[in-house]
């Protein structure tokens, strides 16, 4: 699956640290959103998208794709690379 990021959020977890929220509008405009735990090996792959999707500047964009749904979620163990649209 593709998708764009429209919004990265960073929050506190009950395990200690910190997570991040990446929420995503799929290219069919479908709304949905992945958990990140930067302890997680999982990270190793995201953790160089959330930084480049902060820095982007207005009217700039980052796709992603090889995303899969596990339940409501992205799930985070997909393999995600940078997609252009």
């Amino acid at each position: 699956m593709k998708a764009k990021v429209t919004k990265v959020t960073e929050q506190p977890s009950r395990m200690g640290g910190i997570f991040y929220y990446v929420f995503l509008k799929t290219a069919d405009g479908k709304s949905v959103k992945t958990c990140i735990f930067p302890k997680f090996g999982n990270a190793r792959r995201w953790m160089p998208l959330i930084e480049k999707a902060r820095k982007l500047k207005d009217g700039e964009e980052l796709w992603l794709d090889g995303l899969n749904m596990k339940g409501s979620l992205v799930d985070a163990d997909s393999p995600v690379v940078v997609s252009h649209v």
